[in-house]
């Protein structure tokens, strides 16, 4: 998203997008401006490795 745009004009700009998983993040350079932990998700990640972390990102996106 650019700044000046809302998340409701870029769905009205891209509606398809509204059909689709999204992951919300952050650029936050402050400990008060990194959310609050309502954007998470929970994927299984045993035995940890990043590389499965990655598989496990991707299959929940794409739908799998």
């Amino acid at each position: 998203l650019n700044a000046a745009d809302s998340y409701e004009d870029y769905i009205k700009k891209y509606p398809v997008i509204n059909k689709m998983k999204h992951v919300v993040s952050s650029d936050a350079h402050r400990l008060w401006n990194i959310s609050d932990g309502s954007n998470y998700l929970m994927l299984d990640d045993e035995p940890y490795s990043s590389a499965l972390v990655r598989e496990k990102l991707i299959e929940y996106l794409s739908g799998m």
